[in-house]
């Protein structure tokens, strides 16, 4: 039967300080006339976002994709802007409008991400997820 050590001190964790040399720099484009600037989100979030939006991924994935983007990439004035556009029923604003958008700024964030990535071992989820498939089967 397991016990329980109580001499042993609680777990604790501290975060390490991360080295920002491979962070992207913000992008700021025209989007249908408003400025938009778009930060590269961390690891963590550059997994859900990249993994989400890659090509073979099920809608509801990319729906997710939606939601980190407009949460982590953008500001709250930008993010809202964003949702009430995709709200309106009479805006044009739709699904692959959005989708390239994503999917261009994952393209030009990629190589950054990819050194960060592989500096601490990892490969970083991203677009190519079918080619990944591929080579663990």
């Amino acid at each position: 039967m397991p016990t329980t050590d109580t001499t042993t001190a609680p777990l604790s964790f501290t975060t390490p300080k991360k080295d920002q040399k491979n962070t992207p720099s913000p992008i700021t484009f025209d989007w249908d006339g408003r400025t938009v600037t778009a930060r590269c989100p961390k690891k963590a979030m550059w997994a859900r976002l990249a993994t989400c939006a890659a090509p073979g991924s099920s809608d509801a994935e990319k729906a997710y994709a939606f939601g980190v983007f407009g949460d982590v990439c953008l500001s709250g004035a930008d993010a809202a802007w964003l949702e009430s556009r995709l709200r309106d029923l009479d805006d044009d604003l739709d699904y692959e409008d959005v989708s390239k958008v994503i999917n261009t700024l994952i393209e030009t964030w990629s190589p950054d991400v990819n050194r960060a990535f592989a500096a601490m071992g990892s490969e970083a989820p991203g677009p190519n997820r079918a080619q990944r498939r591929t080579k663990k089967a």
